[in-house]
């Protein structure tokens, strides 16, 4: 759980990036897989990868409920590397085969990333 002030936060909503500042409308959505960056009262910026879930934005408030979060220092280049290249060799017999390939393949590629913003 990370509860934090923030001046403005960019979450993978399911459809694209959401961007959300001080007095934003009343929303909420459907994540997707990606980046949630934001950055704190002094500034500062962090991200974390996030794996679908839902999004509230409310009375300056957002709230993310995600079944997967994880910090820059969490997981390291070498890795998200080998993360990657395991995705790329998994089984592309059928559909099923290839969409679990496909977001085994997003999940490593985002991880990847994640590692290059330390």
């Amino acid at each position: 759980m990370l509860d934090v002030n923030v001046g403005d936060v960019v979450f993978p909503a399911h459809d694209g990036l959401l961007g959300v500042y001080r007095d934003h409308a009343p929303l909420l959505c459907k994540l997707g897989m990606g980046l949630l960056r934001y950055r704190d009262e002094q500034n500062r910026s962090s991200t974390l990868f996030i794996n679908g879930g839902f999004g509230q934005v409310r009375d300056n408030e957002v709230t993310i409920i995600t079944s997967e979060a994880i910090a820059g220092s969490q997981i390291n280049a070498l890795q998200a590397e080998q993360e990657l290249l395991d995705a790329e060799e998994m089984p592309k017999f059928t559909l099923k085969h290839v969409a679990r390939r496909n977001r085994a393949i997003q999940r490593a590629k985002e991880l990847v990333k994640l590692t290059k913003m330390k």
